[in-house]
């Protein structure tokens, strides 16, 4: 019981924390999200290791950031991109990263890949996509979850340790 109450008292700071920049940001600016993900950025985390999960379940979810990609029979490349994700730095617990993923029916294993991991969203395509298609179908999964940002990133990209953070 230590523990939780201690996370409770954490993320109680927290949140109080987000709830006065936030005010801050909107009376300066109107919005204040846009800055939010720069200010949160320094000390907060998008994808948990597997030591922080308990952290996770009393966490609430202030931020997703969705990341859509097209990819077919490209495993290699895109487990690399799936890992420099993985190992963002500086973002909040509570923000939560979510790749929606279109495999346009690849033979190699990516699409077992991708279905393997809890934080990714499959959509299947038929082989006949293309990078466009793919694209489309993936972006439209993700808005039906309403993200509060998206972020496009080809199957070959392996992002800075800081890049989200740094956006």
């Amino acid at each position: 019981m230590t523990l939780r109450r201690d996370v409770t008292e954490v993320l109680r700071s927290v949140r109080l924390e987000c709830e006065a920049i936030d005010r801050r940001c909107r009376n300066v600016h109107g919005d204040g999200k846009a800055l939010l993900l720069l200010l949160y950025g320094r000390r907060l985390r998008v994808v948990l290791p597997e030591s922080l999960r308990l952290f996770a379940l009393y966490t609430d979810v202030i931020m997703i950031i969705a990341v859509v990609v097209a990819t077919r029979n490209r495993i290699r490349v895109t487990r690399a991109l799936l890992d420099s994700l993985a190992n963002q730095e500086g973002l909040h617990p509570g923000c939560l990263l979510r790749v929606y993923a279109c495999d346009d029916d690849s033979i190699d294993g990516t699409a077992e890949l991708l279905e393997s991991l809890p934080h990714v969203k499959v959509v299947r395509g038929d082989g006949s996509l293309y990078w466009g298609g793919a694209m489309h179908l993936a972006m439209t999964r993700a808005i039906e979850d309403k993200p509060d940002y998206i972020l496009w990133a080809n199957d070959d990209v392996t992002l800075f340790p800081s890049a989200i953070k740094s956006m």
